[in-house]
C-alpha cells in the first residue's frame, strides 16, 4: 500500500510540473509577442500627439507705451505668457527664457527685427 502512494504521489507531483512549465511556455510565448508589437505601436500614439499640439512660436509686437509685449502665437489670453518688456534687449531675453522653458520657437524675423532694435538702443 505504501507503494503505490508513493508512486501516485510522484506521478501527481510530475504531472502538476509538466502543466506549470506549459503554462509558463505559453506566457513567455505571449509575452515575446506583445513585447514584439509593441514598438510597433509607439509611434503612432506620438505622431497624433505632435500632430495635435501645434508648434508654440514666440513673437511680439509694440505696445501703446513703446514697448515690447512678447507672446505666444495661437494660445488663447487666457493660457498666454504674455509679457510687456521696457526695451528689444529684455525681449530678446524673455523670448530666449522662453524658449528653453517650453521648448517653443522664435520667429525669426521677430528675432532679426529684436535684435537691431537692441543695437540701435546702445
Amino acid at each position: 500500500m505504501k507503494a503505490t502512494t508513493t508512486t501516485s504521489a510522484a506521478t501527481a507531483n510530475a504531472t502538476t510540473t509538466a502543466k506549470t512549465k506549459k503554462r509558463s511556455s505559453k506566457k513567455a510565448a505571449k509575452s515575446e509577442a506583445t513585447t514584439a508589437a509593441a514598438p510597433e505601436q509607439q509611434p503612432q500614439p506620438q505622431a497624433e500627439a505632435t500632430a495635435s499640439n501645434p508648434a508654440k512660436l514666440l513673437v511680439f509686437k509694440r505696445s501703446r507705451n513703446n514697448g515690447f509685449y512678447v507672446y505666444l502665437l495661437g494660445v488663447m489670453p487666457d493660457e498666454n505668457i504674455g509679457c510687456n518688456c521696457r526695451t528689444a534687449q529684455s525681449a530678446m531675453r524673455f523670448m530666449l527664457w522662453k524658449k528653453r522653458e517650453l521648448g517653443a520657437s522664435i520667429s525669426e524675423q521677430h528675432f532679426n527685427e529684436l535684435k537691431q532694435l537692441a543695437a540701435a538702443e546702445g
